[in-house]
């Protein structure tokens, strides 16, 4: 039995799941891409590792401050999947790449992705051990190492992407202070706001989670992007609907009681 007023919830539930479940076999029955908006700060990915080569300058890469076991690792997934696609860039145009590591256990995972982008490239010669570095588990330690990078090696580009907590406006501000493209992203409300004002690109919520089906291209993953996008419309539309049903019909109610 549904606790009452939960009825609505599960309706909602089981239609979400349907909808998406139909684009998902869409998609993989066509074979084609569905379409989903663009999302500026994925497409300057490209431009950003582009402009780094013109400049004959690195690229810093920050996957987030996150693990791949806490709460957030939907973001630090995220992180790691925009990782890959500015190493493969990277390697494409044989331009310097610095990965910073706060989480000492991520140090492996984002090594490897690293390595493989450029051996997928035929450039596993390209790859070398000081392209990703761990600094510190600690909040600032880690922050504060990574500017130093920045700072050093005049970075013409920053990608700060994933988890993030109060580094977050460090980070950015010092990209920025050195004339860098920056495109920041993450998930938590609280900063946002300092990548909206710091980076010239900014990814805010759900733009971060899609990043690696819209990078990758995959049928399968942007049918299931769609899909959620049409459930949510379809569930908008029926709270405000509900909405105004109940609205008429408390209104109707109390004209009755003032006719009385």
């Amino acid at each position: 039995m549904l606790a009452p007023g939960k009825s609505a919830e599960l309706v909602g539930f089981l239609l979400s799941i349907l909808i998406i479940g139909y684009a998902m076999y869409r998609a993989k029955a066509t074979g084609k891409v569905p379409q989903v908006r663009r999302i500026a700060g994925l497409d300057a990915i490209d431009e950003a590792v582009q402009r780094a080569t013109e400049m004959g300058r690195p690229v810093m890469m920050v996957p987030g401050t996150g693990d791949v076991t806490d709460a957030f690792a939907v973001q630090t997934l995220a992180g790691l999947a925009i990782l890959r696609r500015t190493a493969t860039l990277c390697a494409r145009y044989d331009t310097k790449l610095y990965v910073s590591i706060k989480r000492a256990n991520l140090l492996p995972i984002a090594s490897e992705i690293v390595r493989e982008s450029f051996a997928n490239e035929n450039k596993p010669d390209r790859y070398s051990e000081d392209t990703v570095q761990w600094f510190s588990d600690d909040q600032f330690a880690h922050a504060l190492a990574t500017v130093g990078v920045m700072t050093r090696e005049k970075v013409a580009s920053a990608i700060l992407t994933g988890f993030f907590q109060a580094e977050s406006l460090l980070l950015a501000e010092a990209a920025g202070q050195l004339g860098a493209i920056t495109i920041g992203g993450c998930g938590r409300l609280s900063q946002i706001p300092f990548f909206v004002v710091c980076c010239d690109y900014c990814l805010i919520g759900e733009e971060l989670m899609v990043a690696g089906a819209y990078l990758d291209r995959r049928p399968i993953m942007l049918g299931a992007i769609q899909g959620q996008d049409i459930a949510k419309s379809i569930l908008v539309l029926l709270t405000i609907i509900g909405v105004a049903m109940m609205t008429i019909s408390n209104n109707s109610s109390l004209v009755k009681l003032l006719k009385k």
